[in-house]
């Protein structure tokens, strides 16, 4: 990914930790975070809180590629329900 956008040559670091509890430093502020989790960690781990938890360390101007992020409001009875 990092050849084809073309920003080999940027500061990039790496970081292998639980993003639900990372703490960025204060004296660091990404351009971009890119948030991949593996799929049978989505259970502990999701990314919903991940995003929280990295979104309010960071300004407004910083990027979020994430894997998936989905919201679901409401049952899935409900939509039989309004076909009835």
């Amino acid at each position: 990914m990092i050849k084809r956008l073309k920003i080999e040559t940027h500061n990039i670091t790496f970081i292998n930790n639980d993003a639900t509890k990372h703490v960025i430093p204060t004296n660091s502020c990404p351009d971009i975070i890119v948030s991949e989790i593996i799929q049978f960690i989505l259970d502990r781990k999701q990314q919903v809180s991940i995003f929280y938890n990295l979104m309010k360390q960071v300004n407004s101007n910083t990027f979020f590629i994430t894997e998936k992020i989905a919201l679901y409001i409401g049952t899935k009875s409900s939509q039989k329900n309004k076909q009835s």
